[in-house]
């Protein structure tokens, strides 16, 4: 189909679109969507603020707001693009949770094909404490190069997660992704933080690594954690290869971990040279893992004490 143009301008005065349980503020298939202004889609338990079917594309800035129980679940953007091999997401997501719902928001979610790609370059926020996700692929690689800013999360087995990929996808950030306490920034499999910096606060993780997924701390990678149990990369799987590559850096809080590696046949390797500080009752790399392998070239540094360099 050739779809169309829908451009939409922000009243000023509170929702522009209020819709009902599974209700859709816009939907439109291989169209251009823009918004102008500050958009405010308003919804409750089910509801979907943008759905863009096949290629669809959507600019602007979308305040989703969901007004439903405080179990809920609603979505700011969803990308149908099944079909539609790369398509990338050009709106900002600010996401309004108005009830404190626990149930879970989303901002971006996407549905693809094997191979397809979603390219992220809006900048997505939100502050609820429970279970909210910047982007959520079912399907998709994802390439972000916008800002992704998410808040502290009451518990951890509840946590914001600032990427989130439900299959065995590449996640590859360029961007920025910064996540509160009990929160993660990147929960997935294959994981590449390239130019990207990736912040966790206390107790937070910034990278979790699940299946036999590859994780690389390219040149320029910036992973930052908290205190109090946060962790860098946690992996899970087995036959990984966790690559902290030359160029890289990794800040670490008090009583935390670099690297955490509780699979099965796993390999750490630890190659840049930027030195890493630990401060009081920290540990670089923390290994249960009999099968396991650790090789590090990387200068350690403590400045308090009861720390581990591995």
């Amino acid at each position: 189909d050739e779809g169309g143009t829908i451009t939409v301008t922000a009243s000023g005065t509170g929702s522009d679109i209020k819709t009902g349980v599974n209700g859709k503020g816009i939907y439109a298939q291989n169209s251009d969507i823009t918004l102008t202004g500050n958009y405010i889609i308003e919804t409750p338990e089910k509801g979907i603020g943008i759905f863009a079917s096949k290629n669809t594309n959507v600019t602007g800035t979308l305040e989703y707001k969901y007004n439903g129980s405080t179990t809920g679940t609603g979505m700011g953007i969803i990308y149908d693009q099944l079909g539609v091999a790369s398509h990338t997401n050009n709106a900002n997501v600010k996401l309004t949770n108005t009830t404190n719902t626990t149930g879970g928001m989303i901002g971006v979610y996407t549905t693809a094909g094997t191979g397809n790609t979603l390219t992220n370059n809006g900048d997505i926020t939100g502050s609820s404490t429970a279970l909210e996700f910047g982007i959520v692929s079912d399907g998709a690689d994802i390439i972000n190069k916008g800002n992704i800013t998410l808040g502290n999360a009451a518990l951890q087995e509840n946590a914001n997660v600032g990427i989130y990929a439900k299959t065995k996808n590449t996640i590859t950030n360029d961007g920025k992704i910064t996540v509160g306490d009990n929160a993660i920034g990147i929960y997935g499999y294959n994981i590449n933080n390239n130019t990207g910096s990736i912040k966790a606060g206390d107790n937070g993780v910034a990278i979790y690594t699940q299946g036999d997924g590859t994780v690389n701390l390219n040149a320029n990678s910036k992973i930052t954690v908290g205190k109090d149990q946060a962790v860098g990369v946690y992996a899970v799987g087995a036959n990984q290869h966790i690559n902290v590559n030359a160029g890289s850096s990794m800040t670490i809080g008090d009583n935390s971990f670099g690297v955490v590696n509780l699979g099965a046949g796993n390999t750490v390797t630890s190659n840049t040279a930027n030195p890493v500080t630990l401060g009081t009752d920290a540990v670089y790399v923390y290994q249960n893992d009999n099968k396991g392998t650790v090789i590090n070239h990387t200068p350690l540094t403590s400045t308090g004490d009861r720390n581990y360099g591995l």
